[in-house]
């Protein structure tokens, strides 16, 4: 079988791999970024060294005091110098007369070379701003320098009383990546930090997975307790909605589970009690009749128990079939159209004989305009029969019963009371339940307890509802079924 990787392993996996992912994406944004800003403060400082030779240059105005005075010249030399050798670029030093511009001092080159690169329309354009007192900073301004070169600019001014004049520039080219700090020189750095970040990272990511995965590992654990029968554990899970929801319909199951177990072996133990006392029985007259001990004038009699008793078993059997099928689906009431008030006048025929010998007062209200019922008339006869034979078998010695008979909206319903000793409000939630009985010791010849399971379950398949009643030793038993045109 594959097998296949746990919670816990997934969701590590699933955040370690957005952590990695986002550690990457820091790292290379951080690298760009230090690369933008180490460019702009090389630039700054380049424009700052620029401006240190402009304030030189203010010393003179024209250009052959320059080269005519040795100690300014030496002075520029070694400060352009010291530029070159901290930024590896070329300056030139432009000045503006009345003939146009020239290249007045530059390093590493010559001094008539530059003539015409100066006078391109680029150039020119960036000489104007700078006449406006700007300082520039374009790349690729001088092609012939290169598309990679970085060209900074600052004005060469003259004061005078009155006004500040802009009598030339100091340029300098750099290549782009002079500018930018060294990938090798920040990679250590990048490194340390995502490392550190990626640890506290996958820490986290441990954490985070362990915390959703613990819930799973305690359900899993408890259902596999329920595999085995045991449905006395419960989650307890305060994490997430989701999981609190699982963990709360978990439990609910196991509730239901442990009711249908109790039941199970309930439902077990009353099978065996309600077989074995009928069978004990049969045994104990048959062995009577085996061995002769059983007077001439007694074997009658004890065929007509033996008789009874096989009678009491089939109707067990019977029930129980009866049920399975109805709580299978297998069973299918077959609706039609019936007189519920014919229905219990012939049933209450039946127990008229029971009826006289207790010496019973029987009541029949029955509504003469009831309406048409609607449903199964053999399973709802049986359901009519069960509820006046208990109220007949339960009614005290010259007591009342009374049937009615009403409509009610959509429903027409059944009243069945009788009187005799109050059912206990413990027992009546139960009253309906398989083998329930009032009285616990089951005694032999008081039916089966599975009457008023089945009529439940009749009345419930005609989409009807049966109630029960018990006070002031008054005992009620109501079932509402549809009537035919509600159907």
């Amino acid at each position: 079988m594959k097998k296949h990787l746990t919670l816990f392993s997934r969701l590590f996996i699933t955040l370690s791999a957005v952590v990695l992912t986002a550690v990457l994406l820091m790292s290379v944004v951080t690298v760009s970024v230090l690369q933008r800003e180490r460019q702009a403060a090389y630039e700054y400082e380049i424009l700052s060294q620029l401006r240190g030779v402009s304030d030189i240059l203010e010393e003179s105005y024209y250009i052959h005091d320059l080269r005519l005075n040795n100690t300014l010249s030496r002075l520029i030399r070694e400060k352009m110098s010291s530029i070159y050798a901290k930024y590896k670029g070329t300056i030139w030093v432009v000045n503006w007369n009345s003939s146009g511009q020239n290249v007045v001092l530059f390093l590493d080159s010559d001094w008539t070379n530059t003539e015409t690169l100066i006078y391109e329309e680029d150039v020119m354009y960036q000489f104007d701003r700078i006449r406006k007192g700007h300082e520039i900073r374009e790349t690729g301004l001088i092609p012939d320098l290169g598309n990679d070169i970085v060209t900074l600019g600052v004005p060469w001014t003259y004061r005078t009383y009155q006004d500040e004049i802009v009598v030339g520039a100091v340029l300098m080219h750099v290549k782009t990546n002079d500018l930018t700090v060294n990938l090798s020189d920040l990679l250590p750095q990048i490194l340390l930090v995502a490392c550190l970040v990626l640890s506290l990272g996958l820490v986290l990511s441990a954490t985070v997975a362990r915390s959703q995965s613990r819930p799973i590992r305690q359900m899993q654990s408890i259902v596999a307790e329920f595999a085995r029968g045991d449905f006395g554990h419960r989650v307890d899970v305060q994490t997430s909605a989701e999981l609190m929801l699982l963990a709360d319909a978990i439990n609910r199951m196991a509730d239901d589970l442990e009711n249908l177990e109790t039941s199970r072996r309930e439902f077990v133990a009353n099978v065996s009690h309600e077989l074995r006392s009928p069978l004990m029985s049969i045994q104990g007259y048959l062995h009577a009749l085996e061995d002769g001990t059983a007077q001439p004038e007694e074997r009658t009699q004890f065929l007509s128990i033996v008789i009874s008793e096989t009678q009491r078993l089939s109707k067990l059997v019977n029930d129980l079939l009866a049920l399975s099928r109805m709580d299978s689906g297998a069973y299918q009431p077959n609706f039609a159209p019936f007189d519920l008030n014919e229905m219990v006048r012939r049933a209450f025929i039946s127990v008229l004989p029971r009826i006289e010998e207790k010496g019973i007062e029987p009541d029949m209200q029955l509504d003469e305009n009831l309406p048409t019922a609607y449903g199964d008339a053999d399973r709802l006869r049986q359901v009519v029969n069960n509820l006046l034979d208990n109220a007949v078998k339960f009614a005290g010695e010259n007591g009342n019963i009374s049937v009615e008979t009403s409509a009610s909206g959509t429903h027409i319903r059944l009243i069945v009371n009788n009187d005799g000793e109050t059912i206990p409000e413990e027992d009546l939630p139960h009253i309906f339940d398989r083998f329930y009985k009032v009285d616990k010791a089951h005694t032999a010849g008081q039916g089966t307890g599975l009457g008023l399971a089945i009529a439940q379950r009749i009345v419930m398949q005609h989409r009807g509802t049966i109630t029960a009643k018990s006070e002031n030793g008054i005992t009620t038993f109501c079932f509402e079924i549809p009537i035919c045109q509600s159907m």
